[in-house]
């Protein structure tokens, strides 16, 4: 288990072509789980890298995570073209609650995904709206 009962709270991140939070392992590994995570009050703002084919990075990510909590956050990212939503979450007994996702416009259009990405092999997720 990597990093067991951790909690961050009451936290502003300005991310520049990296991911905000990662709660889980670096690597994709479906055998690593991370629990009894709580992300509460955060205000995450994801933007373009500085420079060519810089592209921004999801806000936070939980890859395998078990029993995790994302509570009352300002999730936004700059708009600029990305493969990435706002969130991803893959794992087990996930609390997504009273959060506020969005995707600035960039220009004329919108170019990132915005909102939660529910990652494969996930179970038992529930999903709050303000």
């Amino acid at each position: 288990m990597i990093a067991p009962r951790v909690t961050m709270r009451d936290l502003v991140l300005r991310t520049r072509g990296q991911i905000g939070v990662l709660v889980g392992p670096a690597s994709i590994d479906v055998t690593t789980l991370t629990a009894d995570v709580t992300r509460e009050r955060l205000e995450v703002v994801g933007m373009q890298r500085a420079g060519l084919g810089g592209q921004t990075r999801t806000t936070i990510a939980i890859r395998n995570g078990r029993r995790v909590r994302v509570r009352h956050c300002e999730l936004t990212m700059d708009g600029s073209l990305t493969d990435e939503s706002v969130v991803f979450a893959r794992g087990e007994d996930l609390t997504i609650e009273s959060n506020r996702m969005e995707t600035f416009p960039l220009g004329t259009s919108f170019g990132a995904w915005g909102g939660l990405q529910l990652g494969g092999y996930s179970r038992r997720i529930e999903v709050r709206l303000r």
